[in-house]
């Protein structure tokens, strides 16, 4: 069967419930039906070039895999060179790449569409059909002197498509070879076609560098992470001198919904619902309709396109069953894996996970783990909110892990920040749960001599700072306290600093092993945190997003990233089955 007879054959497998598909889906596939129709009449500008349809998914097909078990080498051409297992479009792939670029305009033969948003989940190819995109742009759409790029929120993230076109360049030699592709240093992963001087390279998000452009094509990975519309608007202001430019934009769903990506999806959708006309705009958006299960295979299938190829079954089937126990897994697997979009504010851990590790009190925590070996994390935050200090005692034969915590706050304000956190800072306090200090300040010294008690006390191995107004207090402990500098470790709020003693430490509280003797402070700060993701499924506690205080979630996560960081054979314990 022929690319385009799959696309046909797809489409009326959604029309007829064959595949599964949601509302957009149905009505994207619908307005290609209408507007086939609508091709054959004089008034409208519009044809469907087959050749151009086809030649998309022919030229995408010649390209080989680049990563998963298809990326292997099958045989060696003529000079020796490895020959790699090439792409087999999907049929929805079909559909989607001969849909954009098969369209023309009647009176000159050029594209009709200029702006392409498709919306597809994790896993679902999406990377490889941004790859193929870059690489069509930049040797197939007969456009002299093309500048193709691909732009994200970091430079690295722009690298991911780039990485893969210049990878499909460099082990497709027959089409480097034939269109006259120049490869480009590993460090940049530009690739270039002197004899029509176009070029391809990855752009950082920095709106501010990106003057001066002419663009002819830009593919903005993972729309749904960028902030601001600057880098789209300065891209799609610079193709004007183009006579057939192409903003392509390929992306999970996020939770920003004031954000550029929304505001796109939106206005996709007042196209295909008909109350918006604009026919030089395509998009598709893959997920799952309301009133849906979020936890059945039926789900699963709708929302992803490649399930059952790219997407494995099982996979998908292990993570909701995490997210079925845990509020930021379920947030995150809608989001990513269902493409539905979600509100920020998603609490992270499971309180019910949480309630199950509770057990005795600080007290009686206190005195059972004198001597043991401990991590400690300070997070001094703000001198007038919330500063807290965090002993982490690994677990030990399956046991849980065992925090004893020093949260401090501002007596003289203590009130007023009762009401605007929703708190109940003055009963916390009244208890012995917060130390509530003279002033409006905190003084560090105080910090200090719960330090110098927790190491005459327990074996404190290191002590772990969130390094923003850390000098001092650390010159103190050496100075005046006799702590080992080299004991003393920041670490950086960042996705690398603290990603992976998040994971740890949630899939511990999921588990119902994490004891805190039953603090309040400890329950309230814990279940207000909100994580953000990077494309990599890095996790790091924001204070910004989330629903209140968190200072003693962020001292426990340095507490565990100080522990990680030890060799293991230093360690007396791992943690169990994490």
């Amino acid at each position: 069967m022929g690319h385009l007879e799959k696309a046909r054959q797809y489409e009326d497998d959604v029309l007829s419930g064959a595949v599964p598909a949601c509302k957009w889906v149905k009505l994207a596939v619908e307005r290609n039906r209408a507007d086939m129709k609508r091709s054959a009449t004089t008034d409208w500008p519009y044809r469907f070039d087959e050749n151009k349809g086809a030649a998309i998914c022919r030229g995408a097909e010649r390209f080989p895999h680049i990563k998963g078990p298809k990326a292997v080498v099958v045989g060696r051409d003529e000079q020796g060179r490895s020959l790699w297992q090439t792409i087999e479009l999907e049929p929805w792939q079909c559909w989607m790449l001969s849909t954009i670029y098969g369209w023309v305009r009647k009176d000159n033969g050029l594209r009709r569409f200029k702006v392409v948003l498709v919306l597809v989940p994790r896993k679902n190819a999406k990377s490889t059909i941004g790859a193929v995109t870059i690489n069509y742009a930049l040797t197939g759409d007969g456009e002299g002197g093309a500048e193709v790029y691909s732009a994200a929120t970091t430079r690295d993230q722009a690298k991911v498509s780039a990485e893969i076109a210049w990878e499909m360049a460099k082990r497709a030699h027959g089409f480097r070879d034939y269109c006259g592709v120049k490869i480009g240093a590993k460090t940049t992963r530009t690739l270039e076609v002197p004899d029509t001087a176009s070029r391809f390279m990855p752009l950082s998000a920095d709106a501010n560098s990106l003057d001066g452009l002419n663009v002819s094509f830009a593919l903005i990975d993972e729309l749904h992470a960028h902030k601001t519309p600057d880098v789209w608007h300065v891209l799609e202001t610079a193709t004007g001198a183009r006579a057939q430019p192409l903003m392509f934009a390929i992306t999970t769903a996020g939770s920003d919904t004031s954000g550029i990506c929304y505001q796109k999806l939106e206005y996709l959708k007042d196209i295909l619902n008909g109350s918006v006309v604009d026919d030089e705009f395509f998009g598709v958006n893959y997920t799952i309709d309301d009133g849906d299960r979020w936890d059945v295979e039926s789900s699963w299938r709708k929302a992803n396109p490649n399930y059952g190829v790219s997407v494995n079954p099982d996979d998908l089937r292990r993570k909701a069953n995490e997210a079925a126990h845990s509020p930021g897994n379920k947030s995150n697997f809608l989001t990513k894996h269902l493409n539905v979009w979600t509100q920020a504010d998603t609490p992270w851990l499971s309180m019910d996970g949480w309630r199950t590790g509770q057990s005795g009190t600080q007290a009686s925590l206190a005195a059972a783990l004198k001597g043991r070996p401990c991590w400690v994390g300070v997070d001094l935050a703000s001198k007038i909110d919330l500063a807290a200090v965090v002993a982490a005692f690994p677990p030990i034969d399956g046991g849980p892990w065992s925090l004893l915590r020093w949260v401090w706050t501002p007596k003289a304000t203590l009130v007023d920040r009762s009401h605007r956190d929703r708190a109940a800072y003055d009963v916390w306090a009244s208890q012995g749960h917060l130390i509530a200090v003279e002033g409006t300040e905190i003084d560090h010294g105080l910090i200090r001599e719960v330090l110098v008690g927790l190491r005459d006390r327990y074996d404190v191995r290191k002590v772990g700072f969130d390094p923003w107004h850390v000098a001092q207090i650390k010159r103190d402990l050496v100075a005046h306290d006799g702590f080992d500098e080299m004991r003393l470790v920041d670490v950086p709020q960042t996705f690398a600093g603290l990603s992976s003693a998040a994971s740890d430490l949630e899939a511990a509280v999921l588990a119902g092993r994490v004891n805190a003797g039953g603090c309040p402070v400890m329950a309230w700060t814990f279940g207000n945190a909100v994580v953000q993701r990077d494309g990599k499924d890095n996790i790091a506690p924001v204070k910004k997003r989330s629903r209140g205080r968190i200072d003693p979630v962020v001292a426990t996560c340095i507490a565990i990233a100080t522990w990680k960081r030890e060799p293991a054979e230093a360690n007396e314990v791992r943690l169990w089955a994490i």
